[in-house]
């Protein structure tokens, strides 16, 4: 099975009621968040999203609070056409439990807004400026300068005028390289090349990042997994001004979402885990230690094997791992104790909960070791 991360592929389906619902929140008086978040956090289309948008801003002006959600001010500037997915960020970023409201400014008005003091974005005081541009929007040299500093002046440039006009942090992001190299394998290494200035360009971006206490959005990285040549489409941007393919909309909102959600200290902090067909192949209380499927030669046990590396990868940076598995408890601990292949050990499981209750009421139990 093939999956396209940009249609979501880790969320549910939305409902088939989608619209419903969205009529019933905006004929409410007292609209809920909880419902709002439990929508949001469906593998919307770019309709979809826009359309919850809506609802979340209509909710927004009946009700000072939408718990869980928090509030954020999000001011907007790019090079492209922004109006085509602005009105889709709301909705990315309930599902990352923040009630967003966006103010962006005029297309391509970039300079304008950020070096006047009195422009609606610096004059809208938001909480962050997102500053949302591709490669058309910065001054690259084609033949001339060896390296993406005349666009890193420009940033710059940009930058001290919103710290004077808005004084708020904000969120560079990286650039996507187009597809099409000049200098085939070379590209990379030849220094007038456009990936070169590119790549050179995003390294000072994450130090002036760093310098500054900014955000990095790094849709360089995005664009890669997806592919450059899916993310850039020519046509819509000679004819819309599209920074990115129509397409790519859900996924540029969900990893808005997710930039905003960490920024309000929404970011998740655990993860929980199964046994059977999630660590090992096999169900270890009907197969046994010998039957469950897992290690070095055999493709679905080396499949198993490298989840596990990406959970300790997880924990190492920081994530807490526990597991919820409706299991006897002896049986469950046996792989983590006995199983050589076992890439995850039980010291690295902070809470391992395997009963025969509910895998939810497991997770909301208190925590045994």
């Amino acid at each position: 099975m093939t999956f396209q991360l940009q249609e979501l592929p880790w969320l549910e389906a939305p409902p088939a009621d989608f619209k419903s619902l969205c009529n019933a929140l905006d004929a409410s008086d007292a609209p809920d968040g909880a419902e709002i978040v439990g929508l949001a956090t469906k593998a919307l289309n770019t309709d979809q999203l826009t359309r919850l948008s809506k609802t979340i801003e209509r909710a927004r002006t009946k009700t000072k609070a939408l718990s869980p959600l928090r509030g954020f001010h999000l001011g907007l500037l790019g090079n492209g056409t922004t109006c085509l997915f602005a009105p889709a960020l709301a909705a990315g970023a309930a599902r990352h439990g923040v009630l967003l409201r966006v103010t962006q400014a005029d297309y391509d008005q970039v300079a304008q807004e950020a070096l006047d003091a009195s422009s609606t974005i610096n004059a809208s005081k938001p909480d962050a400026v997102l500053l949302a541009l591709d490669f058309h929007g910065l001054p690259f040299n084609g033949g001339g300068s060896p390296s993406g500093q005349s666009a890193l002046d420009y940033v710059g440039m940009i930058r001290e005028g919103l710290e004077r006009g808005a004084g708020v942090p904000v969120i560079f992001q990286t650039v996507a390289c187009p597809p099409q190299p000049l200098f085939g394998s070379m590209d990379a290494q030849v220094s007038m090349s456009l990936r070169r200035q590119i790549q050179d360009f995003n390294d000072g971006l994450r130090e002036l990042a760093a310098k500054r206490g900014d955000y990095i959005l790094d849709v360089a990285a995005l664009a890669e997994s997806i592919g450059t040549q899916n993310w850039h489409n020519p046509v819509q941007w000679n004819l819309y001004k599209l920074p990115f393919a129509q397409t790519m909309v859900p996924i540029y909102v969900e990893y808005v979402g997710r930039l905003l959600g960490a920024i309000r200290g929404n970011a998740r902090k655990c993860l929980v885990l199964d046994l059977d067909n999630t660590l090992w192949g096999g169900t270890i209380g009907d197969d046994g230690l010998e039957g469950i499927v897992l290690g070095q030669g055999d493709g679905v046990g080396e499949a198993f094997t490298e989840i596990q590396r990406t959970a300790l990868q997880l924990r190492d940076r920081g994530v807490i791992l526990a597991v919820s598995s409706k299991n006897t408890d002896e049986v469950a601990r046996q792989p983590f104790r006995e199983h050589p292949e076992m890439t995850l050990k039980l010291d690295h499981i902070a809470v391992f909960q395997a009963n025969w209750s509910d895998k939810a009421s497991n997770i909301e139990r208190s925590p045994r070791r």
